[in-house]
Order: C-alpha cells, then structure tokens, then sequence
C-alpha cells in the first residue's frame, strides 16, 4: 500500500508490513509540486497545500518554487521537502506513480482485489 509521505508497504520473511520509502522520482525545473502553506500562529487559517512549480532544484530534497496563491504568485528559495508548513511535496498522484514504478522494478506488489499495493 502507498503511504502519504511517498512510502510502500514491504512484507518481511515472517509476514510483518515494513516500510520503506521509495526515491524514484527526482525534481525537476518545471515540474508541478505541492506547497505547504505555514497557515496563522493563532489558527485563524491553516496550513494549506499550494499549487506550485519548481523553479531551480538546489539537492533531491531542497527547491526553490514558484507558489500560486490565491491573491498571487510567491518565490520561495531552498525550500526542503516535507509535510510541515513552508515544505513541498509530491502531489498524491505523482506518488501513486511512483508506487507503481516501484512494482513495475520489483519492489512492491499489487493487490489483484483493488490494484492498491499490498
């Protein structure tokens, strides 16, 4: 099964679910992504997932982004990659790819039930 922070579940010899990420897919200019907005101290508004594309890649884990908000466009450098406030993130169908892939090179399997992984 894929796991929101881009995970798999793995069965070991004896039965039991492991997880262990999948690093598939590397970022790239342009490519579409997920933005985490930091949302109010007090919690007037939350934290938010943004449409965003990326606008320089710095490492595997660290962008810079361009970050559509609703009242307007906002430049982010050396943004890490994560689920808190002010990370981005794959959005959940790139990781569905990227799961698939996984199956695709032998790493996870499929269900033939849901064709969710197992």
């Amino acid at each position: 099964m894929s796991t929101d922070n881009g995970e798999v579940n793995f069965a070991s010899e004896n039965g039991e679910k492991l997880m262990k990420p999948i690093h598939t897919t590397k970022p790239t200019v342009g490519r579409m992504v997920y933005y985490k907005s930091y949302g109010t101290p007090n919690g007037e508004y939350k934290p938010e997932d943004r449409s965003a594309t990326i606008t320089e890649v710095i490492d595997d884990e660290t962008v810079s982004l361009c970050v559509f908000n609703p009242t307007g466009l906002f430049f982010n450098q050396n943004v890490k990659q994560g689920q808190e406030g002010g990370q981005w993130d794959w959005m959940p169908f790139q990781k569905d790819q990227q799961a698939r892939l996984a199956v695709v090179n032998g790493i996870g399997s499929l269900s033939k039930k849901t064709n969710k992984l197992d």
